[in-house]
């Protein structure tokens, strides 16, 4: 048995009690609510997920912190890259204890804000394992400080951030720890769990996923409503038992779906090697701006951080981008050396001849990629400089991107592995054919 399903097992096993079988179901947000879109289908290698904290309830949230320590944990696993990863997220006494200060004998509410466990990480067809749980612990200043240490472990590890990013090896063997030493709570002496939930498939559609303790089994779902990242029972905040508010978000794209949509892509290391191409080519540095493009098709190709579907497009928007780029940036005649000199066509002929060689050769979908590209590098750039490369860069990829998205959309790549890969090499040698 793996990790998870050994978990799982022991999360099964404590829920089986009828009188410990927490509430678990999805909640509906108020009408024009836009945090999160509701029922948006995750596809495998062409969609993202998020899983994201949006508040906790605490019953008695006047009793933590005199005579109990609460212990809220998200714990995850799917798979970076090639590679299946577990991240576990345990929420600080401090995050919790500031939030609680005031509720006296009421119930305490804790709000988060951009509190993710998991932030868009692409779809694979081996799904999400997820594990929510609240547990209660007697207070002492032991159990404080263990709880500390646990919450500072997990941020280590990556409990929150970037896939990419996230620490694994010694991290990994710290995040299988905290996995048992979870699965031990449920049977030892002095802790009570509140509730737990664990599903080895979470990632069904987009949606307020809510799981509480076993009082709010008696509730009528359609009671229930997420009004400004709140819980709500019957128009009012809701009260009477422990529950955590859990945002599973969908985003379609990492890439440009509008002119002033590239933010998404900005952060990414491999975008940032665009921005560097863009002020070599405003230097009329050619050479190491085509040296620059070889090495982030690469980049591109092994990220992470990417589906397959915004690999593809971006290994062509690039690619058509830099013709364009080239073409605002360094006036005709300016003596510049590049694949794209001997005329405004010569790039789009290399395409094309590639496109029909391949196509020969049965790689029907590469050829047809690259007849796509071939087409764009036809059509003139209508952006500007405004003095800054940089933002040419952006307008331009943005531009690339929206358009090969519509026009490749046309084309079956649909659940066909290494298109990407393909497509890029396939570049590559008709470059090279020209060097």
């Amino acid at each position: 048995m793996t990790t998870w399903q050994r978990f799982k097992q022991t999360v099964d096993n404590w829920i089986s009690h009828p009188n410990q079988r927490p509430y678990v179901g999805s909640v509906q947000a108020q009408p024009g609510d836009k945090t999160v879109a509701i029922g948006k289908t995750f596809a495998p290698e062409a969609s993202y997920f998020s899983v994201r904290l949006v508040e906790m309830g605490l019953a008695e949230g006047g009793k933590f912190f005199t005579s109990f320590l609460p212990l809220g944990v998200c714990l995850t696993e799917y798979t970076v890259g090639d590679e299946r990863q577990r991240r576990p997220l345990v929420l600080s006494n401090d995050l919790i204890a500031g939030q609680l200060k005031d509720s006296g004998t009421k119930p305490g509410y804790i709000e988060y804000t951009n509190m993710y466990a998991v932030r868009c990480a692409p779809v694979k067809a081996d799904n999400l394992s997820l594990f929510v749980g609240l547990f209660r612990m007697p207070y002492d200043d032991l159990a404080k400080q263990v709880l500390q240490i646990a919450s500072d472990l997990t941020h280590q590890v990556g409990g929150e951030g970037n896939p990419a990013t996230a620490a694994v090896g010694a991290g990994m063997r710290i995040a299988e720890k905290v996995y048992d030493g979870v699965s031990g709570l449920f049977g030892l002496k002095g802790i009570t769990p509140l509730f737990g939930f664990a599903d080895g498939s979470a990632l069904v559609d987009s949606r307020y996923l809510l799981v509480s303790g076993p009082p709010a089994n008696a509730i009528d779902s359609k009671r229930l409503l997420v009004v400004d990242n709140q819980l709500h029972l019957d128009g009012k905040r809701a009260t009477g038992f422990d529950y955590c508010l859990v945002a599973i978000e969908h985003t379609a794209s990492r890439l440009p779906q509008g002119a002033d949509t590239i933010n998404p892509l900005t952060g990414l290391a491999f975008h940032r090697r665009w921005r560097e191409i863009g002020q070599l080519l405003a230097a009329k540095n050619v050479g190491e701006a085509e040296a620059r493009l070889a090495q982030l098709r690469a980049e591109v190709i092994v990220s992470p951080e990417l589906t397959e579907d915004d690999r593809l497009i971006a290994i062509a928007a690039y690619d058509t981008g830099f013709e364009k780029l080239r073409r605002v940036l360094i006036p005709v005649n300016s003596g510049s050396t590049s694949r794209g000199d001997r005329g405004t066509t010569s790039s789009a002929s290399l395409l094309s001849t590639e496109a029909r060689q391949r196509t020969k050769a049965g790689q029907q979908i590469t050829g047809d990629v690259l007849s796509q590209m071939a087409t764009r590098l036809l059509l003139t750039s209508d952006t500007t400089t405004n003095n800054d490369p940089i933002q040419a860069a952006e307008a331009v990829f943005a531009t690339e991107a929206i358009a090969l998205r519509k026009g490749l959309g046309r084309i079956d790549h649909r659940g066909k592995a290494h298109v990407a890969a393909a497509v890029a090499e396939a570049i590559s040698g008709a470059v090279g054919r020209h060097g």
